[in-house]
């Protein structure tokens, strides 16, 4: 997890979302739920994909984030 610590939030993102569909993501769960808590104090992201994915990895976890953040890009 050192290699992300400079990343950013678009790249972290895609490293969870990696991750869970490789079935590994129980091996960083501590990490990805550090990294997911930063994210969630975030503004939305600048495109729709990266909006898209943060909404998808965090509303599982119970971070609130409303539909709102994806009806900006209607």
């Amino acid at each position: 997890m050192m290699m992300i610590a400079g990343s950013q939030e678009l790249e972290k993102l895609e490293l969870i979302d990696n991750l869970y569909r490789l079935g590994v993501s129980y091996h960083f769960k501590d990490e990805i739920m550090k990294i997911l808590r930063s994210i969630s104090q975030q503004t939305p992201g600048d495109s729709l994909y990266s909006t898209a994915l943060k909404f998808r990895l965090l509303r599982p976890h119970g971070f609130p984030i409303s539909l709102g953040v994806l009806a900006l890009f209607c």
